[in-house]
Parts: structure tokens; sequence; C-alpha cells
């Protein structure tokens, strides 16, 4: 079962940008083009961990790419869900349903779902 309390333990909750913030998401959404509402996240991402030192959670290739190319440490999704297992976070069994979700949600994963928690 999923502890709903872990959550808030990872909630940012509101913040308060500075110019220099927005400068960057500027910058990452013009690198990750798409259009005007394509990659908004990823950029977002990029800016928020560039400006704090935090880590950055994405899956999509080139914003990993400009990721790596700025020094700003990432990850995938599938990463935090092993971390959440291996920290008792996230019991085995809703780790497994999520990445089902991530995989019925088009996401491509290389094996089977209970492989990649064990």
């Amino acid at each position: 079962m999923f502890d709903t309390t872990a959550l808030n333990y990872f909630a940012l909750g509101n913040v308060q940008l500075s110019a220099s913030d927005l400068a960057l998401f500027a910058r990452y959404k013009r690198e990750l083009g798409g259009g005007p509402s394509k990659n908004l996240g990823e950029a977002a991402v990029l800016a928020w961990c560039a400006s704090t030192g935090g880590t950055a959670i994405i899956d999509e290739s080139r914003a990993r790419d400009i990721a790596h190319q700025d020094g700003i440490a990432v990850h995938g999704s599938l990463w935090l869900i092993q971390l959440g297992v291996k920290s008792n976070l996230l019991d085995r069994s809703a780790a497994i349903t999520l990445i089902d979700q991530l995989r019925s949600a088009g996401m491509y994963l290389p094996r089977d779902s209970a492989a990649l928690v064990a």
C-alpha cells in the first residue's frame, strides 16, 4: 500500500520566483522547443534545479541531455520509484502499480514491472 504521507515529504508548495528564475525558464523553454504548450514542465524543472541546486526528475531525453550539459543532477521516474521502495516510503506492490500506470500512459519501459523494483 502507498503511504500518502510520503508525498508531503517531497511536496514543494508555492515558491517566489525571481527575474533570474524566469530567465532560466525562458532559456530552457527555448532550448527544448516544441511550441507554446510543449515542454513547459521540463523547462520549469530544469530552471528550478539550476536555480536551487536540486535534482531534476525528468524522463524526456532532450531535457536530460540539457541537464547533463548544465551540470544539473538528473534522474528518471523509475529511479524515484526505486528510491521510494529502498527508503520504505513505497511498498513493492504500490511501486509495481505505479510502473504499470506509467507503461499504460505510453512510457517505454524495457523490462517487466516486478523486475524494475526487485
